[in-house]
């Protein structure tokens, strides 16, 4: 039997190697399966683990696939401390949706004077925020009840 050559075992070694890449890619890389959306929605709550929180996801993520059933292809992207009293993890997280683009943030400041910097910095970038959960919303950051009942105001004429 006749060893095979130097340069057929290169050649061997460049087939297999073109395998395992196409292999690998094909597996990493599944361009096919990801969806693209309109718009990507981050909702951050003051912490994960109340129930009244995990309601707001509930409730989030089904106006995510209503909207996306209406043909709007909306991705909410839930995150959130772990700890309702975390405040540099919340700030962190807003900070990393800005910096992934995302098209607006929902935020539940955990406490409203130090979200105000994160804010502006999303406002800055043109990435809207919505304020809930929040009484005391800094003057130029109302909060979304305020918001509605200044329209509701105007629409009745109070």
């Amino acid at each position: 039997m006749r060893r095979p050559g130097r340069h057929e075992r290169l050649l061997r070694l460049l087939f297999l190697g073109l395998v395992l890449a196409g292999v690998l890619l094909s597996v990493g890389c599944p361009a096919s399966t990801k969806q693209e959306y309109k718009y990507r929605v981050a909702v951050i709550p003051k912490g994960l683990t109340h129930e009244f929180w995990q309601s707001i996801e509930r409730g989030a993520k089904r106006a995510g696939e209503d909207l996306t059933g209406k043909g709007i292809s909306t991705q909410i992207l839930w995150d959130g401390p772990l700890k309702e009293n975390d405040t540099l993890e919340q700030i962190s997280i807003i900070d990393r949706n800005i910096a992934k683009g995302v098209s607006g943030i929902v935020l539940a400041p955990q406490h409203s004077e130090t979200m105000v910097a994160p804010v502006e910095r999303a406002v800055k970038e043109g990435i809207p925020v919505l304020i809930i959960d929040s009484a005391r919303a800094p003057a130029h950051l109302v909060p979304l009840s305020a918001r509605l009942g200044e329209h509701r105001s105007a629409r009745e004429g109070i």
